[in-house]
């Protein structure tokens, strides 16, 4: 019986906006959960680039503006594409025990958004058929499904950003979510809508890649402050002072060093590679002098920037679609890492433990004894933490005692009263 005290909440808070706090205070007070559990990507996102600032700081903004307990979503699902992220995201909240996942959505009407989500799950034969002649049109996945609603009155709901991530949530619930509720939190002004317009011309409410692109435009965190809580601004201004806010070419050079080290064989055995796209990579990799610039010579009708990016971070990285398959077939996420808490989140670890059944990890030594697959997956975790926090010494704003050696290693968890 999942714990109806708790709600669930999947993020990336990059950064962590107004928005976001309407969200969560939205979410205790619709279900009357006293507990706020939040899975959030580590410091690559959904879309495969850099966070704005580290998993430590964000997760410590999350906690101080109302979040009881962080975890992080591992790597190997935090950049994954939207069905993978999603499903694993709630298997990881079902093993947390919280009754309810609250997420945002654009669309007004709870049960037409389900209705969806059930279509999608259930796949009738005609839908299937109408996807398959998009994908055989040489289109994406998601541009093919897209294309199979499109005349059944659905374009609406399968255009919004939220509503998209809302209903592969729905799907994953239905799927492997046990006895957890969903929670339909109606998104409020600007949103994606605000990108291409100025600090000055946002309205009350804007979405996370407004703000960043503002910031990579050259914006002091002064100019984006009324968009963000106290905490959160000030993070922000910590470590825009100490020059450690990330820019999404930062890694570049990285990265591409580990595609031209690997070779060709590491981008055919990537998770979501499909056949071909080594041959495409490998006539590009020489030529590229930067990730983006390459992830753009790389989009075609069926493979979308993102999942190019996305195929090549995995492929620099050393993860194998051989290896997701296995973490697949053990359950998905085999651990809890613990980012951020308050004194009712460290009440509800006590619970867990006493329990048992998931590895609960705030320190290093807590991840000895896990299995192969386990200790591999919390592996690219670390090196994950490696390639963001290495090249520029970033591990510093809002955390002035960091200590020396291998962030993954050596950090524990924020924790607020």
């Amino acid at each position: 019986m999942a714990d109806n005290t708790c709600v669930g909440i999947i993020c990336e808070y990059n950064p962590f906006h107004s928005g976001h706090l309407l969200h969560m205070e939205a979410s205790r007070e619709m279900t009357g959960a006293g507990v706020v559990v939040c899975v959030m990507t580590g410091n690559f996102t959904q879309s495969a680039r850099p966070a704005i600032m580290g998993k430590w700081v964000r997760a410590e903004v999350a906690a101080a503006c109302g979040a009881d307990l962080v975890v992080e979503l591992p790597f190997v699902y935090s950049i994954a594409p939207a069905q993978a992220f999603a499903l694993n995201a709630v298997r990881l909240l079902k093993r947390l025990d919280v009754g309810f996942l609250s997420f945002g959505c654009e669309e007004a009407d709870d049960a037409r958004l389900t209705a969806l989500a059930d279509l999608l799950h259930d796949e009738p034969e005609p839908l299937r058929e109408a996807i398959r002649s998009g994908l055989r049109m040489g289109h994406s996945l998601p541009k093919a499904r897209q294309m199979a609603l499109a005349g059944g009155g659905w374009d609406d709901v399968v255009t919004g950003p939220n509503n998209i991530l809302a209903l592969e949530y729905l799907q994953a619930i239905r799927k492997e979510g046990g006895g957890i509720r969903p929670n339909f939190v109606r998104r409020v002004g600007g949103g994606h809508k605000s990108v291409g317009r100025g600090p000055a011309d946002w309205p009350p409410y804007v979405g996370a890649s407004a703000i960043r692109e503002a910031l990579h435009a050259g914006a002091g965190a002064g100019e984006v402050a009324a968009a963000m809580p106290a905490a959160s601004s000030g993070a922000l201004a910590r470590a825009i002072a100490a020059g450690a806010v990330a820019g999404y070419g930062d890694y570049d050079g990285a990265v591409l060093f580990a595609l031209r080290k690997a070779g060709p064989k590491a981008v055919a055995d990537a998770p979501y590679a499909s056949g071909g796209f080594e041959g495409a990579v490998a006539k590009a990799l020489d030529k590229a002098a930067d990730l983006d610039g390459l992830c753009r010579s790389l989009t075609s009708r069926r493979h979308t920037y993102s999942h190019a990016r996305r195929v090549l971070m995995y492929a620099a990285m050393g993860v194998t679609r051989e290896r997701m398959d296995a973490y697949d077939s053990c359950g998905g996420p085999q651990y809890a890492r613990v980012l951020a808490l308050s004194g009712a989140g460290a009440r509800k670890l006590s619970r867990l433990r006493r329990v048992g059944g998931l590895r609960l990890i705030s320190r290093y030594s807590h991840v000895r004894g896990m299995g192969e697959e386990g200790q591999s997956m919390f592996g690219f975790d670390c090196l994950a933490s490696d390639l963001y926090f290495g090249p520029s010494g970033r591990m510093g704003p809002g955390r002035c005692d960091w200590p020396a050696g291998r962030p993954d290693c050596v950090m524990g968890p924020a924790v607020l009263p």
